[in-house]
């Protein structure tokens, strides 16, 4: 239990261990940095709006 939640993995519902935890973490750092240079330069505007394709 880590700040009064407790996180489990979806599949066998067993609690993360420490550095499976710290692993996630890491991993979602860096899909977030990937995201955020991905979407350098776009406007607000241009974020808000849907895509055409479906």
């Amino acid at each position: 239990m880590r700040g009064g939640v407790t996180v489990t993995s979806s599949e066998n519902r067993e609690p993360l261990s420490s550095d499976e935890r710290a692993e996630l973490l890491q991993a979602l750092a860096e899909q977030r940095e990937l995201l955020l240079i991905t979407v350098r330069g776009v406007s607000v505007a241009e974020a808000a709006r849907r895509t055409t394709v479906r």
